[in-house]
């Protein structure tokens, strides 16, 4: 029997620098065997931006590391990722930041 859940990963921030989700809201999804992580930009797109996403198996800032591929806010959203081979939690963060964009991310999780 497969198992699914929705969580919210984050609701819709302005992000305008390059920044981490604060571990404390980073997603346990170690119970999962797939990810399937949804970006949507609401609004204007930033002139360069990027959510990369994070995994780590214990959740401290010194943990996490870059999984899959980066979502490139510059271009027309929803994006899909979908991660096999993560640890434990998820988080996002953002890269190259030049402009502001208005980001929300959505998780499918099953197992």
């Amino acid at each position: 029997m497969q198992n699914a859940a929705y969580l919210r990963l984050q609701d819709p921030i302005a992000v305008s620098t390059n920044k981490f989700q604060d571990i404390s809201l980073a997603a346990d999804c170690g119970q999962y065997t797939t990810v399937v992580l949804q970006v949507r930009r609401l609004g204007a797109a930033p002139t360069a931006g990027a959510v990369q996403f994070q995994h780590a198996a214990v959740n401290t800032d010194d943990q996490y590391e870059n999984i899959g591929s980066t979502v490139d806010l510059t271009q027309s959203t929803p994006k899909t990722i979908v991660l096999t081979a993560h640890t434990r939690f998820i988080r996002w963060s953002t890269t190259t930041m030049n402009g502001s964009a208005t980001i929300q991310i959505d998780i499918i999780a099953r197992s």
